[in-house]
C-alpha cells in the first residue's frame, strides 16, 4: 500500500508504519504501544520496525480515531477467525492525507530528478536524505489536518 503513493524505501517508515498498522488485525495484548510524552519524527529515522511506537504515538497524538468500517468486520480468514480484531484504529485518521502528502512529495522530487516515480534506481529509493522529506510530508500533514 505504501509503494502506491510514493517510492521512498526507508526501513523506519515502511517497516515501523506497517508494524503499527498490524494493531488493526492483532489482539489487544500483542499490539504496539504508543511511547509517552511527546515524539519526534527525525529521532526516529534510524530504525526499522521498532519505529512502530513512534508511528503509534504521534498518529494518536495528532490524529482521530477511525472506525473499521462494518463490512471490513465481517471478513474471516479461512479458519473462521475475525480478520480486524478492533473496530477502531487510533490515529487512523493521518493516513490517507499523510500518503497523499508523500505522494505529492514524490513527484515533485521526480520532477525535479527528470525521472518518473517508475524509473527511480533502488539506491534512490533508500537515500537516507528522504527521511527527512517524509518527516517534512508528516509534519503538513498535521499542520493541514481539518
Amino acid at each position: 500500500y505504501q509503494y502506491g503513493y510514493g517510492v521512498f524505501k526507508q526501513k523506519w517508515y515502511l517497516e515501523g508504519m506497517a508494524r503499527w498498522m498490524e494493531n488493526a488485525f492483532r489482539p489487544a495484548q500483542e499490539r504496539v504501544v504508543p511511547s509517552p510524552g511527546e515524539v519526534t519524527c527525525e529521532s526516529k529515522v534510524s530504525r526499522g520496525y521498532s519505529a512502530a511506537t513512534f508511528w503509534a504515538s504521534y498518529a494518536q497524538q495528532a490524529f482521530a480515531t477511525t472506525l473499521v468500517p462494518d463490512n471490513a468486520l465481517a471478513y474471516r480468514y479461512a479458519d473462521g477467525s475475525p480478520v480486524f480484531q478492533t473496530r477502531t484504529v487510533p490515529g487512523g485518521a493521518m493516513l490517507a492525507p499523510f500518503f497523499q502528502q508523500l505522494a505529492l512529495s514524490s513527484r515533485r522530487i521526480s520532477r525535479e530528478m527528470k525521472l518518473p516515480n517508475i524509473r527511480w534506481s533502488e539506491q534512490q529509493q533508500r537515500d537516507g536524505r528522504y527521511s527527512r522529506l517524509i518527516c517534512q510530508a508528516l509534519a503538513a500533514t498535521a499542520q493541514n489536518k481539518k
